[in-house]
């Protein structure tokens, strides 16, 4: 599959800005943007290049969901994920009331 992108995405009445990358039928491979700000260890905030890869997509319940994303700051030396999710398809639950 040949992946396409958007500089801008609507979603209902929100409009999102950064680069997507996706393929067909909407499942996002990555996002990208440059609106975020990074604390430094020497205290100060950088604007930096901030991504959220998708690995893979399964379904669960009727509804797609990915497997695996990862919150990953560009920096100059190099790539720094800080976070990584695996989704667990028996531990998702929709419409769950609040307690």
């Amino acid at each position: 599959m040949t992946a396409r992108t958007w500089r801008a995405l609507r979603v209902l009445l929100l409009v999102l800005f950064g680069t997507f990358f996706m393929v067909p039928l909407l499942a996002l491979l990555d996002f990208s943007t440059t609106d975020r700000y990074l604390d430094m260890p020497d205290g100060r905030r950088a604007r930096t290049e901030w991504r959220t890869p998708v690995s893979g997509w399964q379904e669960v319940n009727g509804r797609r969901l990915p497997q695996r994303a990862r919150a990953v700051w560009q920096l100059q030396n190099g790539p720094f994920p800080y976070a990584d999710f695996t989704i667990e398809p028996n531990r998702v639950a929709f419409n769950v009331p609040p307690t």
